[in-house]
């Protein structure tokens, strides 16, 4: 993960390790802590890093390089956590195998889920590779079951915001696990990845009909 902050790169190995072209070394805190065993790490503006580990924790570390663990309040085990993706740094999303995807907002140190996305209420499948943002504030979620693209910012009641869905009827290519991802570039296009395929949406010219 790269980090524009202090232009470093952050890598997972048995210790989180911190570095750049001129060499990597194990990152230690200010309080000469380590995070052991990390899987999952996403820098955020301002110098924050979040980090789950393998062996169920979950860590922020500030623009001081001091770390602090954050209760989860048992939402999940990180050994379930796929990825998490951060939303103009307030809102924190996370895939969980078998669960979509939760909202979850820091507060006090402590993970509270705000929304829950499923196939209950937004989601064509609960496992979820990819998510991204794009420039018309569109949340675009890659699952086992395609592409679901999610208008957060025009919810018309609670739990069920605006849902597209595109898959195989859309001429997307059949899904893989692993292999599906989605990144959003400078001009707002999204790019999203299989195995064998590249595929690009020009979102700005993209009016979705149906729910």
């Amino acid at each position: 993960s790269y980090d524009r902050f202090r232009n470093k790169i952050w890598i997972n190995s048995d210790t989180l390790s911190i570095g750049d072209e001129n060499g990597f070394r194990v990152f230690q805190s200010s309080g000469k802590q380590y995070i052991l065993y990390p899987k999952r790490i996403k820098a955020l503006r301002e110098g924050t890093l979040l980090v789950a580990t393998t062996t169920n924790h979950f860590y922020i570390v500030n623009s001081k390089n001091e770390i602090n663990e954050i209760n989860t309040s048992g939402l999940f085990d990180s050994k379930n956590l796929l990825n998490f993706y951060c939303k103009d740094d307030v809102d924190i999303f996370i895939s969980v195998i078998g669960k979509g995807l939760l909202q979850c907002r820091l507060t006090d140190n402590t993970l509270v889920v705000k929304k829950r996305y499923n196939t209950g209420n937004s989601l064509k499948n609960n496992f979820v590779l990819s998510v991204e943002m794009d420039k018309q504030k569109r949340m675009w979620v890659a699952t086992m079951g395609g592409i679901t693209v999610i208008d957060i910012e025009k919810e018309v009641y609670a739990d069920a915001p605006p849902v597209y869905h595109l898959g195989v009827k859309d001429s997307l290519p059949e899904c893989g696990i692993g292999y599906d991802r989605l990144a959003c570039d400078e001009e707002g296009n999204m790019w999203y990845t299989t195995l064998y395929t590249v595929s690009k949406f020009y979102t700005d010219k993209i009016v979705f009909a149906d729910r």
